[in-house]
């Protein structure tokens, strides 16, 4: 009998928000590189974006239990709408499921590898003005958050969108 094994792979250790309750798929190796099956998973109820940890039981050769983290991330939202504004942009965009809010973040560099400005907000939608001169190419994208134990959790980035101040 060993004590435990060797190596636990998920099939993805960060999940997106879809509703309905993740159950990430689990692989159990031995030292010797042989995939284990005398193991019984538990799972939580993991449906809302969060931390979790699943449960390993092990049977046979092994005994012992193991906690195997996870994360299950708010879902992306859809890429911004853009209308030109006078030194600015009014943007919105579609809701993203399991947020609580939106990061929107702005740049004139396409790669945003120099970012002017980010906000929060709890709507889908943002009003930038006053900040660029007239016709200056501006790059838009958002994410959604939630906030989990104190610490935002945050999904990936939309679609970077472009449009021209007034």
């Amino acid at each position: 009998t060993f004590s435990a094994p060797w190596s636990v792979k998920l099939s993805a250790s960060k999940l997106t928000y879809n509703g309905k309750v993740q159950k990430p798929k689990v692989a159990v190796f031995s030292e010797d590189g042989k995939k284990l099956t005398s193991y019984r998973v538990s799972y939580p109820k993991s449906k809302a974006p969060g931390k979790y940890k699943l449960t390993i039981r092990f049977t046979g050769d092994y005994s012992g239990t193991i906690k195997v983290p996870y994360t299950i991330v708010p879902a992306k939202p859809g890429a911004p709408k853009l209308k030109a504004a006078k030194g600015g942009f009014n943007a919105s965009w579609k809701k993203a499921g399991g947020a609580e809010g939106y990061q929107i973040e702005w740049s004139w560099d396409k790669s945003f590898m120099w970012t002017d400005g980010h906000k929060f907000t709890k709507k889908p939608s943002f009003n930038l003005k006053k900040q660029y001169s007239k016709k200056s190419v501006i790059y838009v994208h958002v994410r959604s958050y939630k906030t989990v134990g104190g610490k935002k959790l945050y999904s990936g980035c939309s679609k970077a969108k472009s449009v021209k101040a007034k």
